[in-house]
């Protein structure tokens, strides 16, 4: 599930219940047989809609309509793109070259909305959808899943076939009318036995449970018998002289359920993959949904108001599917994106915050972390009961602690004693065995980070279970971690709509992962570096050279040295990376950024949030009202009590602080409301 809230009220979005209704267009009239007493306590959703409205909802869908076109057949579009068994296609004529075109439409000019080619569609989009899943099943090696997706993929291909074929043998036909009168009701019986072949396996294998689906699928069922009905009924009558538009039009009643049930197929085997495995519903399945979005935007459909309209019970159900994640390694990521409102009405820019804090773990290292240990698994270097040693200012080494816990491994993390007291007693409370040491440039042998080198090779000796470096900074399944699922997760809640992303540079991860990916996907959007003062990466952007001036309270970010995440994340003209904006964000810039969110919107965020916060409104301002950039929340200012929020520290620094953090400060007068109580 995708979605952007608004300020501390979440305003949720979600991408696969966008359904585009079209509300211009005048449905064929279709009387629905009612479901039978034995599911109609299955055929209600959560919400309590009956089956009957719900599938009158799922009708409701905008489904473009185009015509059967004469021999030859081929079908040509973006979400179309369907190969019959008989390797004959269907051809779809856009606008400007209908121009006196005619059909089998009893001559009349093309139709622009038949509802077939939208089954059509939606199978051949849910199988791509499928078969990503199925390549992401063998790579985490989830062989059953595997081979059910792909039992699925070939039960649609049949059904796909099922829907073309009538449509195969009708637009190549130059029949009379009373022979093409007998041809449908031929081709009904036809067209009815594969349905009833080809549904009951994927009824078997995705509606187990009925449910409105289910009960749409019967209806279906029923509607295509009504129809074939109709039509005995009109050659019975010797009505031979209607026009061949009209028997078309029976047929494409039966159709049009069959693309509505198509529509309730795709998202009940979204619930189904959302079940087993939420990457599918977060990852994979949605990209085929955001193509209907997408055409829906462009086409004036996506107000919320037609959305709500046509909402279905079982898109609804969608949200706690995805809100039930199994265990801890399976919480982190997805994160939703919260609108800042006080810095966006300033700069006339939506200025968005990525809420890593709402991470397990409490921080948006947790994503660094898991990589690490996965990548580390996967290459066979961590064994059951092994060791993790890591050199981190603290949230890494929390993370890397959790996931540990989790998956059954001992953590040992090295920590410059400088660092926040509150990280220390987390790390502690997780389980850590916590070493701190001086804080001493990198170039010190003693550097926390290259100390925890050494202390890892230590302990691999003597550990049974081994030992490894977790090395944040130059192992690139750090940045791998965001190239994989943050800058993914921003392309999505955006819709793609994203013209810059801003961060601090720690380990270089989140820099470089994130904006590897959005460039991959737009090379117009700007990738900005936010430094603080005291780091040296402004200066090696802007001048190519690894100078500091200055310093920060700010804990985790500010980089000396290009690390290997950062590798090719360079000057453009002078190493082909693709930061293309930076700046500095100094204490006196950040800190009251991080006091107004706090006062004005709720939130309480750390001094790197500060830091980006700050590179976002720079980036804002230098692209002009109308845009909308990205940045990162990184943590909690929980962890960082005993600094920015303790005033006889700031005084210390001599940086700014607000008036109510003053101890005694009061808003509001309060009396004093003690009863004297005799005993």
């Amino acid at each position: 599930m995708s979605s952007v809230r608004t300020g501390n009220r979440h305003f949720t979005r979600m991408l696969s219940s966008r359904v585009l209704v079209n509300r211009t267009r005048k449905l064929p009239a279709i009387e629905l047989n009612a479901p039978s007493s034995g599911s109609s306590a299955d055929a209600r959703g959560t919400s309590g809609t009956s089956a009957e409205q719900s599938f009158s909802l799922l009708r409701s869908f905008t489904l473009k309509r185009v015509d059967f076109a004469p021999s030859p057949i081929s079908v040509q579009s973006p979400s179309c793109r369907w190969f019959s068994s008989d390797e004959r296609r269907f051809k779809i004529y856009t606008r400007s070259g209908d121009k006196g075109k005619t059909s089998l439409y009893d001559g009349q000019r093309r139709r622009k909305d038949d509802p077939t080619f939208e089954a059509l569609g939606d199978v051949d989009e849910l199988n791509s959808s499928l078969g990503l899943a199925h390549d992401y099943c063998l790579q985490e090696g989830l062989l059953d899943t595997a081979q059910q997706i792909e039992d699925i993929q070939s039960t649609l291909l049949d059904v796909g076939s099922a829907i073309a074929t009538p449509l195969n043998t009708l637009s190549a036909s130059k029949l009379s009318r009373v022979k093409f009168n007998a041809d449908v009701v031929a081709l009904t019986e036809q067209w009815i036995d594969q349905m009833d072949e080809v549904l009951p396996p994927l009824t078997g294998f995705i509606l187990p449970s009925g449910g409105l689906p289910a009960s749409a699928l019967h209806i279906a069922r029923s509607v295509c018998r009504r129809a074939e009905r109709r039509v005995v009924s009109l050659v019975a009558d010797e009505l031979v002289e209607e026009s061949v538009g009209r028997y078309l039009n029976r047929l494409s009643d039966y159709l049009f359920t069959a693309a509505s049930s198509t529509c309730a197929l795709r998202v009940r085997i979204m619930e189904t993959l959302v079940a087993r495995h939420s990457q599918f519903f977060t990852g994979i399945i949605p990209r085929s949904i955001r193509s209907i979005s997408h055409r829906g935007r462009r086409e004036g459909c996506s107000s919320v108001s037609l959305v709500r309209g046509a909402r279905t019970s079982v898109m609804s159900s969608l949200g706690n599917f995805a809100s039930v994640r199994k265990g801890f390694v399976d919480s982190v990521g997805n994160t939703p994106l919260i609108r800042l409102n006080k810095v966006s009405e300033e700069t006339g820019c939506e200025i968005y915050g990525k809420a890593e804090f709402l991470n397990p773990g409490g921080s948006v290292k947790d994503r660094a972390a898991l990589y690490i240990i996965k990548d580390a698994e996967e290459k066979g270097l961590l064994r059951p009961g092994g060791v993790i040693v890591e050199g981190t200012a603290g949230n890494t080494g929390i993370g890397l602690a959790l996931v540990g816990n989790a998956k059954g491994y001992k953590t040992v993390i090295v920590i410059p004693e400088t660092q926040s007291q509150e990280k220390k007693d987390m790390l502690r409370i997780a389980g850590a065995t916590l070493i701190e040491v001086p804080a001493v440039p990198y170039k010190n042998p003693n550097n926390y980070v290259k100390y925890s080198g050494r202390l890892a090779e230590a302990i691999a000796k003597t550990h049974p279970g081994g030992a490894i470096w977790g090395n944040q900074f130059d192992n690139t399944a750090n940045r791998r971690a965001h190239y994989e699922t943050t800058g993914p997760e921003i392309w999505e809640q955006t819709n793609g709509k994203v013209d810059g992303f801003v961060c601090a540079i720690g380990t270089g991860g989140t820099l470089a992962g994130v904006g590897k990916y959005l460039k991959e996907r737009n090379r117009g959007v700007r990738i900005g570096m936010a430094d603080p003062m005291g780091a040296a990466m402004y200066n090696y952007y802007s001048r190519g050279v690894l100078e500091s001036s200055g310093n920060s309270i700010s804990e985790g970010i500010g980089q000396g040295r290009v690390t290997a995440n950062l590798d090719g994340w360079g000057v453009p003209t002078r190493e082909g990376g693709t930061v293309d904006f930076w700046c500095q964000v100094s204490d006196e810039e950040a800190l009251p950024l991080i006091y107004d969110l706090l006062k004005e919107e709720g939130f309480c965020m750390g001094g790197s949030t500060g830091i980006n916060i700050g590179g976002a409104v720079k980036l804002a301002k230098e692209l002009g009202p109308g845009h909308t950039i990205v940045t990162i929340l990184c943590d909690l200012g929980t962890r960082y009590q005993g600094k920015i929020f303790n005033v006889d520290f700031l005084k210390s620094k001599s940086l700014p602080y607000p008036k109510w953090l003053e101890a005694g400060y009061r808003e509001v007068e309060v009396p004093t409301v003690f009863e004297d109580v005799t005993v």
